[in-house]
């Protein structure tokens, strides 16, 4: 009789378990598990106190984003895809060139020009594989101060790595689009 309650008991907690919101619906997988690691890293940064990111700045000091583009605010850069580099590296002569987009300094990762460690963090992720090669993940980021946007990465496996291939921006916009408009309205004044 004690050892039918047991298994009893054993079978309740088991079943706890699987119906328990800390367990996962589905297992994660390795591939999710390579594209999560990049996205830490990406918003790590974000998180750490002011006085960590910038020890040169007076504690009042609000940094300015001066971190190399295309990389986190701690400088992390994630790794790209070979068409995405290669539109970065077309980009790059005319964003280092444009005073406007110098003095910009918006971050594609943040959807900001500052933020507030304090109060920034990711309210939501979302990881979606779309094939054995391809993983869409939805991001909810505050930097503080403002409700969080959602950004969307695209990630693609190459060479047997993770690497991210675009980003769609909260009003719709995607990186590539809005690089490839940099490079035309350049090439455009240039002509003139």
């Amino acid at each position: 009789m004690a050892r039918r309650q047991g298994l009893t008991a054993v079978a309740a907690l088991a079943l706890l378990a699987l119906t328990s919101p800390l367990v996962a619906a589905k297992p994660v997988t390795a591939d999710e598990v390579a594209v999560r690691d990049i996205v830490t890293k990406i918003y790590a940064g974000y998180l750490r106190p002011f006085e960590e990111l910038f020890p040169e700045l007076p504690d009042d000091a609000p940094p300015a984003p001066n971190h190399p583009i295309g990389s986190a605010i701690d400088g992390y850069e994630a790794p790209f895809s070979a068409s995405l580099n290669a539109l970065l590296q077309k980009w790059m002569p005319v964003a280092t060139g444009d005073e406007v987009l110098q003095m910009n300094g918006f971050d594609w990762y943040c959807q900001c020009q500052d933020f507030d460690p304090k109060q920034a963090k990711v309210t939501a992720q979302e990881y979606n594989a779309k094939s054995k090669d391809q993983i869409e993940v939805k991001i909810r980021f505050t930097p503080g101060g403002r409700e969080a946007a959602a950004i969307t990465y695209y990630f693609v496996r190459e060479n047997g790595q993770w690497v991210m291939d675009n980003i769609r921006f909260e009003d719709g916009s995607t990186l590539r689009q809005g690089l490839q408009e940099d490079i035309d309205g350049a090439t455009l004044t240039n002509a003139t």
